[in-house]
């Protein structure tokens, strides 16, 4: 008789009736020793749940078992086969087709599928199901009460660390934030996912997968790690607000068990404001939210529209509908009424005006600003520079140290190979030697020069460090005047909606802080980020 043996061990599940792999394998040993079998295999599930039947080495026995391959199955009870009710019964009716004998030493006084005297096996598989039920109900009242409580029961973010004094705080990890900056930096620059992606690969900023191996020390690159980032990197970090000191907890939820994750609306989320230090302003991640779904639309639209100028920013006066730009041979670019372009007259009317009619309205207003308000514009400040050069200061201590850390591991490593191929005479043997510390020391090689790199960056000042810095308001103005033509991260940093009117002539309302900036009374202006002001109607002549 071919027999095999069955073993299945979940952490969670079995914590009250805990059963290890080697005390159930004794129990199968010891009942077939009583009938003078021998166990040829065993398949073995370790920390799998029995309410999911997709287990590898469940799954493994059951095509050998459809193979032929196996005459007698021994497990230690009912509850090791699965606890899922419908599913276990299933299997006792599958095997009992395929002729195979199950057989179960401490369900009850004994189970054998030859005898099948058990009339209480379904009862059995019932409360099986019923138990871990009730566990995954415990685990998770535990774990919304800890939610509640605003204990970190999260992984760590790409960005922070966990308080070597409080393990549910976040401290800034300094590193990371560097990263995390410069992200949002050229986002509101006018970059793309993507396109922030390749120039993060470009200076060789490790993506989060990479930078937690470096700083857990598993140098030898075990586990999945990302290599290069991608969009998907970027577009989680711009749109996660835990960059601004808000802890949210309960974002999702199973709604049953082993099964997929959904989203929790935000009345049902534990949401603590100002639970840690920042890395962006909460002014600077709702900016960048505002700008992603306008670009969201504009992408909606087609591809050409990300590159005018105005699109997602323009509207009709009389039906609200986007203006979309259009092109005709020898004439200038053009927006019209998207509502009028797509139904005609019975929806809206047409509505159009020139680019260069725009262009030039809102470079004659900034150019009025600079000259009238140059003074008060030059005496404001973007950031402190004494915080900027502090934070820096901090990261090069840390980039040196761990420079001197990484040059005295890659000494060792030296040393332990020449040592190892020397006492080692096979030939074989030599090379998997050579070929083990070559991947420990080419990721040390790695590590080196990204940090000899960003070493460069912040002690010569390059042109990299600047340009992950805020310009001043003046500086910023200057250069927009003296861009040939106007650009779009410009107006989405300027421009909050135009409004055409049937004539074609614009209303132009730039972002309450653009006015802020230009006003000689800013601390009684009363104006919130999301308000706006007209700064420009004309006619179409």
């Amino acid at each position: 008789m071919r027999v095999a043996g069955y073993v299945r061990l979940s952490r969670d599940e079995d914590k009250e009736s805990y059963s290890s792999i080697l005390s159930q394998k004794s129990i199968i040993e010891e009942h077939a020793l009583q009938h003078n079998w021998k166990v040829e295999k065993y398949y073995e599930d370790d920390n799998c749940s029995g309410y999911s039947f997709d287990r590898p080495a469940f799954n493994e026995m059951m095509r050998e078992m459809e193979n032929h391959q196996i005459d007698i199955v021994i497990a230690k009870d009912l509850s090791r086969i699965g606890r899922h009710n419908a599913y276990t019964l299933l299997f006792l009716d599958k095997i009992k087709k395929m002729n195979i004998r199950l057989i179960l030493p401490k369900e009850g006084r004994g189970y054998d599928t030859l005898q099948d005297e058990n009339d209480l096996l379904g009862i059995t598989t019932w409360y099986n199901e019923m138990y871990v039920k009730d566990i995954s109900r415990k685990i998770k009242g535990s774990i919304k009460a800890k939610q509640k409580e605003g204990h970190l029961i999260i992984k760590e973010v790409f960005g922070y660390r966990r308080s070597l004094t409080d393990k549910h705080k976040l401290e800034v990890d300094l590193e990371a934030a560097d990263i995390i900056k410069k992200i949002f930096d050229l986002y509101l620059s006018g970059m793309g996912y993507r396109r922030i992606a390749e120039e993060l690969n470009s200076r060789g900023c490790p993506t989060p997968s990479k930078y937690n191996m470096y700083k857990s020390g598993n140098i030898s690159g075990k586990g999945k790690t990302a290599d290069l980032w991608n969009s998907v990197h970027v577009q989680r970090i711009l749109k996660n607000d835990i960059y601004t000191g808000t802890l949210r907890l309960g974002k999702t939820e199973k709604r049953t068990i082993k099964g997929k994750s959904e989203k929790l609306p935000m009345d049902q989320q534990y949401i603590f404001q100002n639970n840690h230090s920042a890395i962006v302003s909460k002014e600077q991640f709702e900016e960048v939210q505002k700008i992603a779904e306008r670009r969201k639309k504009d992408f909606s639209k087609g591809a050409a529209s990300l590159h005018n100028v105005f699109s997602g920013m323009m509207y009709c006066q009389s039906c609200s509908s986007y203006m979309i730009a259009y092109n005709k041979a020898g004439k200038s670019k053009s927006y019209i009424c998207g509502s009028y372009h797509k139904y005609g007259r019975q929806s809206c009317m047409r509505h159009t005006i020139q680019e260069d009619i725009l262009q030039k309205a809102i470079h004659q207003f900034l150019e009025i600003m600079v000259i009238t308000y140059s003074e008060e514009i030059k005496k404001m400040k973007v950031d402190s520079d004494k915080k900027y050069n502090s934070s820096d200061q901090q990261l090069l201590k840390t980039y040196i140290h761990e420079q001197q850390q990484c040059k005295t591991k890659f000494k060792q490593l030296i040393m332990q190979k020449v040592t190892a191929i020397e006492k080692e005479s096979n030939s074989e043997y030599q090379s998997m030697i050579y070929n083990c510390y070559d991947e420990l020391e080419r990721e040390l090689k790695q590590r080196l020069l990204y940090l000899e790199a960003r070493l460069k960056e912040l002690e010569q000042g390059l042109e990299a460090v600047n340009l992950f810095k805020k310009p001043e308001p003046y500086d910023l103005l200057i250069e927009i005047l003296n861009q040939p033509q106007l650009q779009k991260k410009h107006m989405e940093k300027l421009i909050n909606k135009i409004l055409i009117d049937q004539d074609g002539s614009p209303t132009i309302y730039v972002k309450a802080n653009i006015e802020v900036l230009c006003s000689h009374s800013r601390e009684g202006a009363n104006l919130v980020p999301d308000q706006s002001i007209c700064i420009w109607q004309d006619s179409k002549s």
